[in-house]
């Protein structure tokens, strides 16, 4: 039972929803339930064009009445900040907060009645950039072309709910513009006149910017199951990809709040916004008055009801998942094991749902893989097999395969980089990302890589350059009695078996 309440939020946590952020309801009817078929969010690349452009057409909508900015002042006001980051209650904050989200846009037009928040599957990208699909975070990224038009824009500097987000020209590599093509080009901050764009990196930036290494399947492998409690779990995935024991008042109890005290299982969730006059705080699920009050008022508001994501109701949801995260589904600890190889891309008739009024089952929907999902899942496979064989115990092993994985993308894949500056400004970010902290490791020779031939395991899978065999230079007396011995061997003579044997 542990297992499948963890994976439920598992899921929920790795899905990095984008530009997440409606109204117009019948009284007694509860808000963004309308569509007769079950809520399954899918990765943005399962979307068809016409999907996408009825995505982005309701995130422009709600740009427009200015549904999205109020979420994003939810996600800055202080006390609802002060739950979302930093501490276990990260997974189930953004649940409500991104349901709220989904009832605004399925609210706005009964064309957009269906929608659902697409994810942005890390894991399969960063395959694609692993097996040379695609070289860098803009191709790797259907979305943040998709979202952006042709990726024009202005030197603006905006400030959000005062949080500084200046153009930049230099270095080139982390240089923005404030894209202004639809979508983006409706969005209004919290400023004197709205600001009619979005800060990006700009084309040529993201062109060269390296996919980042915590979102290979390796690393959030290791994020979710290198430990076996929810605390470390959730501080992983909200320190990785992203940046518990359920109704067990225990668990609860030993969450401590950034605040002060430690959470409960009757605790109320903080979601809170400016009220009409736009000095008060409240809770945006308490004020009738508060204009996305319409978007929380049938939600659960404690955090024990958001344990699991198919058990909220009318308001339950899935996910369609294929490639890694699909592995991590079917097969959780195994998923580097030789077993996982077994696993079946397509579904089983258990995991198909069927399109209806009843939600009473939702299972996940397993999509099938794609080829450079598998050599990926191969490769860790062999890895940490290769660990196991001469000697590594399985949590060492795993530490094994994530320190050839970080050496891999130094080496192959554009290298590793630290977080900047205005980043950690922005976010109050502390630390390093993991493979740079490792790299240091292995630089230092605190750590070393025991498994036998990594490299040409990584080149049988990963091609790469640094690893592939350089045959050493042969001297002329080599090249000479090479061709002899050849000579030798054609010959019929008693005499040349002779010589063919002592050569």
């Amino acid at each position: 039972m542990a297992r499948i309440k963890r994976k439920s939020f598992f899921f929920s946590s790795l899905v990095t929803v984008f530009n997440c952020l409606l109204f117009s309801t019948t009284h007694g009817q509860q808000v963004g339930t309308n569509c007769a078929n079950p809520r399954v969010r899918r990765s943005w690349e399962m979307y068809n064009a016409t999907e996408k452009s009825l995505y982005l057409e309701a995130i422009g909508v709600a740009m427009d009445k200015g549904f999205h900015q109020k979420f994003i002042q939810i996600h800055t006001e202080y006390l609802s900040e002060k739950e979302a980051h930093g501490n276990c209650m990260f997974i189930y904050w953004h649940r409500i907060m991104l349901l709220g989200y989904e009832n605004m846009l399925r609210s706005l037009d009964p064309k957009f009645q269906c929608l659902t928040l697409p994810y942005w599957d890390h894991v399969s990208a960063r395959a694609r950039r692993s097996t040379g699909t695609c070289t860098n975070l803009l191709s790797c990224s259907p979305f943040l072309a998709d979202s952006s038009g042709d990726m024009a824009g202005t030197s603006k500097n905006l400030i959000i709910y005062n949080v500084s987000i200046p153009v930049t020209s230099s270095p080139s590599s982390s240089a923005t513009t404030c894209m202004n093509r639809f979508p983006l080009s409706q969005f209004c901050g919290n400023n004197t006149g709205c600001a009619k764009c979005i800060t990006r990196k700009t084309r040529t930036a993201m062109s060269s910017t390296a996919y980042p290494d915590s979102a290979s399947f390796t690393s959030v492998y290791q994020q979710i199951f290198s430990s076996n409690n929810s605390y470390t779990f959730t501080t992983q995935v909200e320190r990785g990809v992203h940046r518990a024991k359920g109704n067990d008042s225990r668990w609860f109890n030993s969450c401590a709040r950034r605040t002060s005290g430690s959470y409960s299982t009757a605790d109320n969730i903080t979601i809170r916004g400016f009220a009409n006059d736009g000095k008060t705080v409240v809770n945006v699920w308490q004020d009738p008055k508060n204009m996305l009050y319409p978007f929380f008022k049938d939600l659960p508001y404690k955090y024990a009801d958001y344990v699991d994501a198919k058990d909220l109701g009318n308001y339950s949801y899935t996910y369609a998942l294929s490639g890694g995260l699909a592995t991590f589904y079917e097969k959780c600890w195994a998923s580097t094991q030789v077993s996982a190889t077994s696993t079946t891309l397509l579904a089983d008739e258990r995991q198909h749902w069927p399109r209806g009024r009843d939600r009473g089952n939702l299972y996940p929907i397993i999509e099938p893989g794609t080829s450079y999902d598998e050599k990926v899942k191969r490769w860790n496979i062999a890895l940490y097999e290769a660990a196991r064989i001469v000697g590594f115990e399985e949590a060492a092993a795993k530490e094994q395969m994530e320190m050839v994985m970080c050496q891999y993308q130094e080496d192959c894949l554009g290298g590793v980089v630290d977080y900047t500056d205005l980043f950690r400004a922005n976010f109050g970010v502390q630390g390093h990302p993991r493979c740079y902290t490792l790299l240091q490791y292995l630089d230092s020779g605190d750590q070393v890589i025991g498994i036998p031939q990594w490299k040409s395991i990584t080149n049988r899978f990963l091609p790469c350059a640094a690893y592939r065999k350089k045959e050493a230079p042969v001297s002329d007396f080599v090249k000479a009695v090479s061709e002899l011995k050849k000579s030798l061997e054609r010959s019929k003579s008693p005499d040349d078996y002779v010589a063919a044997t002592f050569f």
